[in-house]
């Protein structure tokens, strides 16, 4: 469950809702100097589904009975993080091998600072589950060897496909946090993130996108990646922020708070 504090309440919203939200920006990335993906409906899909492993712990509504609080996606038990995006991992590997790869990269990119593309983020592993982490590390990057074997293209060369999986990786990184902004911040209110680097085009440079909530539910993005201006939406709950006497109370408290729908619009940046 991604939480937030806004206005005196705790706002809640499913991983899996922040994943389809996270999806639909994607199809509208790419314009007239920003190239699709290539395949887009693969890394539409990965990016899409890459939280589709919450869903059953999401249904459980984790609660920290030493805090008295719902437990926020940050703060979930690491070999629990491990088993559940695992199992989602490969449901989605079965079913698109470029898909699988991309959503297994970003899985244990988590836990590696993004593989140093986001050295200011990573899960951190306690001493005592290092070895753990390691081993997991290491088992999952060594699937990806036989993976990009069975999917690469001998019509292009190893280290253009190699190239191509880096540069959606990197769209990846963009697209969620991209959605985790909207999620986790007031629309009401204006604040700002600068999110990337990415690169528009496979041989392209660098570039960092300057991404700022308006106050008026709009979002602008500089420069503009997409194909035009949309809105999106992603359901959430305001409940009380509290300490809950237990699980039972924030349980009830969560089932009878209303759905509401969090709708934002992504524009270019007015001059």
């Amino acid at each position: 469950m991604i939480i937030s504090k806004q206005n005196g309440k705790l706002v809640l919203v499913r991983q899996d809702e922040h994943m389809i939200h996270a999806g639909e920006i994607t199809q509208r990335w790419g314009n007239d100097f920003v190239a699709k993906p290539d395949p887009n409906d693969a890394v539409v899909m990965a990016i899409g589904n890459h939280d589709v492993g919450w869903t059953e712990i999401d249904d459980l509504l984790p609660f920290d009975h030493e805090k008295s609080r719902p437990v926020n996606f940050l703060d979930v038990d690491l070999k629990q993080h491990v088993d559940f995006y695992g199992k989602g991992y490969q449901q989605i590997v079965e079913q698109n091998k470029y898909a699988g790869l991309l959503l297994g990269m970003h899985w244990i990119g988590l836990y590696t600072s993004r593989f140093g593309y986001d050295p200011t983020f990573t899960y951190k592993a306690p001493a005592e589950l290092k070895p753990f982490m390691h081993q997991t590390i290491s088992e999952q990057e060594k699937k990806w060897v036989d993976i990009k074997q069975e999917i690469w293209n001998f019509n292009q060369s190893r280290r253009e496909f190699e190239d191509n999986i880096w540069l959606h990786y990197e769209l990846f990184q963009i697209m969620d946090r991209l959605s985790l902004f909207i999620c986790l911040n007031d629309l009401n209110a204006k604040s700002k993130v600068e999110l990337g680097p990415v690169r528009f085009t496979k041989d392209g440079d660098y570039h960092f996108l300057s991404v700022e909530s308006n106050g008026n539910g709009e979002i602008s993005v500089d420069p503009f990646p997409f194909d035009r201006e949309f809105e999106v939406s992603v359901p959430l709950r305001r409940i009380p922020d509290v300490n809950y006497s237990s699980e039972k109370h924030y349980r009830e408290s969560f089932i009878s708070t209303p759905i509401e729908i969090l709708k934002a619009k992504l524009v270019r940046k007015r001059n």
